[in-house]
């Protein structure tokens, strides 16, 4: 059987409005009721291949809100009650989800940050009860003052898979202390420098490393 994610929300794409900045996307009334009637539409759309509803097809895994949302304007910085934050924005959302009567997962498809580019983690979890799945991206690159080598990006690569292997650590730690939610380390890519072999050790590393953590 299939199984995939849906992202539902494009903010990528979202046109701005003149000098209006993107960032309304999260909070602006009207972009947030057209977003939940957007879900509404989508949800319970029928699967032209195998005739079954969306919200009812197992092929489905869980539908994501957002991949990578991020609100660094200065408003979505403020107090955590606002209503223009991600986590409240999170929480609009995934309830649209269920109210539209999705039965599959609800995955968050945030990089996983606590506290950066506006996306706090925890909060986002604390926030939206209905997410399931909490979610981890990680692109980390060798770099370094020159002259630096394969051998030192080799060395780095062990550095950077400790460090995602922790990250994802601290997402399963996260998503136990919340009771009933999944942790998804979704992506994981790895740019090294040297000839092809050497790239691909210094990422076969990055990998084993954080493949270690999730087992």
């Amino acid at each position: 059987m299939m199984e995939e994610f849906r992202t539902l929300i494009p903010q990528a794409q979202w046109p701005s409005d003149g000098n209006l900045p993107r960032e309304l996307f999260y909070w602006y009334e009207p972009a947030i009721e057209a977003q939940e009637n957007y879900i509404s539409y989508v949800i319970n759309r029928r699967n032209s291949i195998n005739g079954r509803i969306y919200r009812e097809d197992p092929s489905i895994f869980a539908w994501e809100i957002s991949n990578e949302a991020r609100c660094e304007v200065a408003v979505c910085q403020e107090a955590e009650d606002k209503n223009n934050s991600l986590p409240q924005w999170a929480r609009r959302m995934s309830e649209a989800i269920r109210k539209s009567g999705a039965r599959q997962l609800i995955a968050w498809g945030g990089a996983g940050y606590q506290g950066s580019h506006g996306e706090n983690m925890r909060l986002i979890a604390q926030t939206a009860p209905e997410m399931d799945v909490l979610t981890l991206h990680k692109y980390p690159s060798a770099q370094g003052a020159p002259p630096f080598t394969p051998s030192d990006a080799l060395e780095q690569a062990e550095d950077f898979g400790a460090n995602a292997a922790h990250e994802l650590r601290a997402l399963s730690q996260l998503a136990h202390d919340l009771g009933a939610r999944g942790g998804l380390f979704e992506e994981l890519g790895y740019r090294g420098v040297g000839t092809a072999a050497q790239t691909d050790a210094q990422r076969a590393r990055v990998f084993a490393l954080a493949g270690d953590a999730a087992e």
